[in-house]
């Protein structure tokens, strides 16, 4: 979510994207990750995402334990 740290220990898909170690989430913005880190094309490829874009929102985690999300969003 906006103004999170958010850890960078791969390198970024994209090579135009530069995160070093850290990345802060612009306000407005939120962070992306596939399920997949070796085949997504997520905010590691495309860098933040605007929220305005988002169409949906994750409701239950399945794994590593199934639970409900509760989201301040």
């Amino acid at each position: 979510m906006e103004g999170d740290l958010i850890p960078c220990s791969e390198e970024p898909i994209n090579p135009y994207l530069k995160f070093a170690n850290h990345t802060t989430i612009p306000t407005g913005y939120i962070w992306l990750r596939g399920d997949n880190s070796k085949t997504s094309h997520d905010s590691r490829f495309y860098g933040p995402v605007s929220q305005a874009l988002v169409q949906g929102r994750v409701i239950y985690q399945i794994r590593p334990i199934f639970k409900k999300i509760e989201s301040g969003l």
